[in-house]
């Protein structure tokens, strides 16, 4: 196989050029107070129009094979960088110099272990914006995915015995339909070979072409492995061994068979990386001048060397006398007529430690161009090695042959950290063609440098499961921090995780720093303490304190340095406030040591290096910056507490801190409230008998709520003499256990917005609302899907009767509410998608903050150790929330029509084949119904049009169309029924005559159109199901009757409960009934001989139904009209007269059919 490339990489777009700094340096967004307007340089995600995802923190995988980048120029778009995160996939992209996650792919149910894309059988070259992504996890499953601009989609997964350690694939024709997939586990190497479906030029679906092969190993391991497809075709699979050999296999992917060509020795230890690159000639050579196939191939060892082989595949079984290396076998077919030849091209000696990843460049060599290998190792140091002489280049000078002098790899570039406390790099990737390389660090970070040696954008993230969240508090000395054109967003966003770190993350801004167009970004913009606790808790102060708990027995308190106060504060604030020009310069912290001490002026001068977290004016602080002088100063340690400190929480004045830890036993289980001026125990506050999960303070700081494992909550009141400053507090009220309490751990409390009533949420799932003075419960129990363990209550809802309120679940699901305590209903507007939540592991921590009237900040992190920022407006999600109730009236049109209709078939059918002289005027009443009913549809068509014209409701209009088409075969079979039922009695007289095969004929007819009414009905309430369930996750399988969809919100509690049944009933007794009857009326008109008696019973029954149809559907159409008013604003009553519509119709579904067998039986009696 040869190829030609004719790339004219000029026109490739190319990375914005950092100038020098001019004018203004950059800074941290708040400083300059910037709207909330400002264009973020870049894209945000969006999946609901009430609902955007700004920021996606999360950190790298420790695996090497856990980093990939696209090998391919889509038409000037970004390349895109692949991770793995916990049990995430990953997507980023550079944009405008900022490199951010994007995407994330759920699907994982354990972590990913290692990511790879597939090239192009052709090589890197400009191709639509597709591309196929392996990933594996611990659990062995593989996956296959196509990734499209802003789509992804999931082709085909397999799974191997044990953890997937390295995977790989390539295709194998130039079509790109075969596709052969190679993953490697401790214990074996497992292959499948895939079949891809193409529409348009795109993957759409893949199967498997044969059984998977399965290469058993014994003796050794394989730690990673590469495919490359050849000549035959004719697939090499290099695999890398902890013997420190390299195994060479060949697959047939036709066959599926594997055969061993040969090892190639030469490390001393383990041979943990490896990666090949296919070497085409290009265009200034002749293709016949280049014999056979040429691969590159670069492999790393614990041994702290990197060695290149060239693999060739050349055509003659004869070896020539020029030719060097090891000459490997090939299978049968091949033997006769080609050879491979392997020989080690040279050896790379440049690391101190470990080699743990390789990475060949992937732009295409011209005869003038060198290939690029870049290596990161334990060292700390990335290296960027190329040949002294180019590829080809003695081909195309003398005209073929095989090359004399031997090429010498020299180091063309180094990069890195020295000293600090990072443990080097796992992983290396090339980035934004070739002119930057991306390293992979131990905890996750990924650094970026250009070719030229500058850092450029971190991407950073917890690598353990963050356990807090605190939005910093716009305060200093207990003063607001007042600016005329202070954002939206509070300062900056603090995160404590089990990774023992403290991390803030912040808006960052290059305005007028010479950076074109300027950037603002969410960024890790300090790392305030790096603990050697696993961290528990968090709380700010105000923008410059904060208090945290770590896994011991000491809270500890932390003040900003002054570097960091100059990048977030402007001057003037600076000035206003003493406090904040004493603050330290910078901190340190001792080897073996636990505090940040402040930095002394000696020790200052002498590293030269200065604690601003902005040191690069265009860009965010890097890696090493965050981990080494960005640390704040520990100012004071809370000595009080037996055991681990497990939860704190603080006064609205920052006059006090209450903390609580882990408890077994009440005298342990105190609360202690902490004076701010000196740090010395204020109170104890003692009634929980277990752990105190959570606390919070109202926003007057009179009132404290806690509530604990011991599934109880307190609320602790000021004691209304004791002074204001440090006030004291005393047990008001406190939950009894019984019905009325929560049966399962309290994880979360919050204050409504109005601080007269608070929430607690549990593991019980349930969300309960209490008076804030008599401790009474003022609303039913909310029950959610499932089991809650974070909860945080925001604003006011503008123009509802309801404040917002989020909830997250111990399956990694995070739903958003409207709470209303006036009418004590729970609605859930939204239900985040899988790839905005984490990844089925526990939420452990959510917190809102209100931007403006309009919106509100949610700030969330789970066990999956991923931190997201949303912005979100709520009255957008209840309108679109609201609108569901059109559904629900809908539902009720359909249930009046369907029974209303019938009976006008039956009453016209019957009365123009009774009466022949009424004929007519019976004909013009059943067009006068079918007329009335085409108006109905069409008019329920045009409302549900414009309701669900959006992208989010499109799923329930497919459900419309196919319960209306499902409701115009029900009524064609009930006309052609109804016509046999009659006919079978007037047939000689005024149909069929004597000719009983046509009569026999139509009612064949009659039963398939019924059974096709049926079949629809089916098929209509299934569609139901499942496009609810596959685009608002409905939990259909785990309980049938607890749905928590977008579809029908909680509030509609009955309606929710009756769905399915109902959905089911609206067609089946319908037609059953219809069929009992006209079976009824074919029975007696066989009987009876005289039709004036037949004729006036069924009238009578015709009437009766008649009647009861009119008197049970009046209050249905008042209500309907009641809904119709008031459609898009809160009930008056809140949800009674749903409840009362529903148990109306409810009725009406289960009376009518009664009363009509019943009418039947008695007129089969007379």
């Amino acid at each position: 196989m040869s190829g030609v490339f004719d790339v004219d990489f000029a026109e490739l777009p190319q990375p914005c050029p950092m100038t020098q700094p001019r004018g203004r340096r950059a800074f941290i967004a708040y400083k300059e107070g910037l709207g909330h307007a400002q264009n973020y340089s870049d894209p945000v995600t969006t999946k609901n129009s009430g609902v955007v995802c700004e920021y996606t923190a999360a950190a790298i995988n420790p695996n090497s094979s856990c980093i990939s980048v696209q090998h391919f120029h889509h038409n000037g778009r970004p390349q895109m960088l692949a991770f793995g995160g916990s049990r995430a996939v990953c997507l980023a992209q550079a944009v405008n110099n900022d490199i951010r996650v994007f995407r994330t792919l759920s699907g994982h149910k354990e972590t990913v272990s290692c990511v790879m894309w597939i090239d192009s059988f052709k090589g890197p070259t400009i191709t639509r914006f597709h591309s196929l992504l392996i990933s594996a996890s611990t659990d062995g499953e593989v996956k296959l995915w196509d990734i499209g601009e802003d789509s992804q989609r999931e082709l085909i997964s397999f799974n191997v015995t044990t953890s997937v350690i390295s995977v790989h694939g390539c295709y194998t024709d130039a079509s790109e339909t075969q596709l052969i997939v190679c993953a490697a586990s401790q214990d074996s190497i497992t292959g499948s070979i895939l079949k891809l479906t193409l529409s348009n030029g795109v993957a759409s679906a893949a199967e498997t072409m044969s059984e998977q092969f399965c290469i058993k190993l014994e003796s050794s391991s394989c730690l990673t492995l590469r495919l490359a497809c050849l000549t035959g075709p004719l697939v090499l699979l290099f695999a890398g061994m902890t013997t420190g050999c390299l195994e060479v296999r060949l697959v047939k992917p036709g066959e599926a068979s594997v055969f061993l060509a040969g090892t190639l020795k030469g490390h001393v230890d383990w041979l943990n990386c490896l990666d090949c690159v296919q070497m085409y000639p290009s265009k200034e050579v002749d293709a016949s001048q280049v014999e056979g196939d040429h691969i590159l191939l670069a492999t790393g060892s614990l041994d702290k060397q990197i060695r290149i082989w060239h693999v060739q595949l050349l055509e003659g079984k004869d070896r020539l006398p020029s030719e060097k290396g090891q000459l490997l076998e090939l299978p049968t077919p091949y033997r006769g007529t080609h050879r491979l030849i392997a020989r080690l091209e040279s050896v790379l000696s440049a690391h101190d430690n470990w080699v743990t990843d390789v990475a060949w460049s992937p732009v295409p060599w011209t005869p003038m161009s060198c290939p690029q290998l870049l290596s990161s190792s334990r060292d700390k140091s990335l290296v960027i090695w190329a040949p002294s002489q180019p590829l080809f280049s003695s081909v195309a000078a003398n005209g073929g042959g095989d090359e004399e002098a031997p090429d010498i790899w020299l180091e063309q570039a180094r990069f890195g950290t020295v000293g600090g406390a990072s443990i080097g790099y796992l992983g290396c990737a090339w980035g934004h063609y070739n002119s930057e390389v991306y390293g992979h660090g131990f905890w996750g970070d990924l650094s970026t440098w250009s070719t030229n040696s500058e850092p450029r954008i971190t991407l950073t993230g917890h690598f353990k499961s963050v356990t807090s969240l605190s939005w910093c508090r716009e305060t200093i000395d207990g003063v607001s921090l007042e600016s005329p054109s202070c954002p939206a967003y509070p300062p900056y966003l603090l995160t404590a995780s089990q990774d023992s770190t403290v991390r803030l993350h912040g808006l960052f801004y290059t305005g007028g720093s010479g950076c074109s167009p300027p950037v603002r970004m969410w960024r890790e913009l300090a790392r305030p303490q790096v603990h050697g606790y696993e961290m528990n808790d968090i709380v700010s102060l105000d923008v410059v304190h904060y208090v945290s708990a770590g896994d011991e027995k000491v809270g500890r308190v932390f003040s900003a340095t002054s570097g960091f106060v100059k990048s977030l504060l402007s001057d003037a604030t600076i000035a206003a406030h003493p406090g904040l020009q004493t603050l330290p310069t910078s901190a340190v912290q001792q080897a073996l040591g636990l505090s940040n001490q402040a930095a002394v002026e000696e020790e200052e001068e002498s590293s030269g290096e200065s604690n601003a977290p902005l040191t690069n004016p265009l860009y965010p602080p890097t890696e090493s910056v965050l981990a080494e002088s960005t640390l704040w100063t520990e100012t004071n340690k809370l000595y009080g507490h037996s055991y681990e400190v497990f939860s704190l929480a603080a006064h609205p004045k920052g006059c006090l801190v209450a903390s609580a830890c882990k408890a077994a036993k009440q005298e342990f289980a105190r609360i202690l409230l902490w004076r701010t001026d000196n740090w010395h125990i204020h109170q104890h506050l003692s009634f929980h008998r277990l752990t105190v999960s959570n606390m919070r303070f109202d926003s007057t700081g009179d009132r404290l709520v806690s509530v604990s494992r011991d599934r109880m909550w307190a609320l602790w009141k000021v004691d209304g003499s004791a002074g204001d400053d440090f006030p004291t507090f005393q047990l008001h009220k406190h939950s009894q256990p019984g019905k009325n309490a929560h049966s399962r751990i309290i994880w979360a409390c919050a204050w409504s917005p109005d601080y007269r009533t608070f929430l607690t949420a549990s593991r019980d799932k349930q969300i309960m609302a209490w008076d804030g003075e008599s401790g009474e419960r003022v609303a039913p129990p909310w029950v959610l899907s499932e089991a809650i363990t974070a909860f945080d209550v925001g604003s006011d809802i503008s123009g509802h009767n309801a404040f917002f309120a989020t909830a997250g679940f111990e399956t990694g699901g995070i739903e958003l509410l409207a709470i209303s305590l006036t009418s004590g209903t729970c609605q859930s507007l939204w239900k985040m998608p899988a790839d905005w939540t984490h990844m089925g592991l526990p939420v452990r921590c959510l917190t809102l903050h209100s931007l403006d009237s309009e919106s509100v900040a949610l700030a969330s992190g789970g066990d999956d150790g991923i931190v997201r920022i949303f912005r979100i407006s709520p009255s957008s999600l209840m309108e679109s929330a609201t609108n569901c109730l059109c559904y629900v009236i809908k539902w009720w049109f359909d249930v009046k029509l369907n029974f209303r209709d019938a009976s006008a078939e039956v009453i016209t059918t019957i009365t123009a084949y009774s009466h022949p002289r009424s004929k007519t005027a019976a004909e013009f009443a059943r067009l006068q119904w079918s007329l009335k009913r085409t108006l109905d549809s069409i008019t329920c068509l045009i409302l549900y049009f414009s309701v669900y014209s959006s992208e989010q409701k499109q799923t329930e209009f497919t459900c419309l169309l196919v319960t209306s088409f499902s409701q115009f075969w029900f009524f064609f079979s009930l006309r052609a029924w109804s016509n046999i039922a009659t006919a079978s009695y007037h047939h000689r007289r005024i149909l069929f005559s004597s000719n009983e095969e046509n009569y026999q004929v139509k009612w064949r007819t009659c039963l398939t159109l019924l059974l096709a009414a049926l079949i629809s009905a089916i098929i209509a309430a299934l569609a139901m199901v499942y496009y609810a369930e596959y685009d608002f996750e409905w939990s259909f399988c785990g309980n049938i009757f607890d749905f928590e969809g977008e579809l029908l919100p909680n509030r509609f509690i009955l309606v929710r409960y009756l769905y399915i049944v109902s959905i089911t009933l609206n067609y089946l007794l319908p037609v059953t009934a219809t069929i009992w009857f006209y079976s009824e009326v074919l029975e007696s008109l066989r009987e009876f001989e005289a039709p004036t008696v037949v004729v006036e019973a069924v009238e009578r029954l015709i009437l009766l139904d008649g009647y009861l149809l009119l008197w049970l559907s009046a209050p249905i159409h008042m209500l309907e009209l009641i809904q119709l008013m008031h459609w898009k604003e809160e009930l008056p009553h809140g949800n009674v007269y749903v409840k009362v519509l529903t148990m109306i119709a409810g009725a009406y579904c289960i009376m009518h059919p009664i009363c009509r067998l019943v009418l039947n039986k008695t007129f089969r009696n007379k």
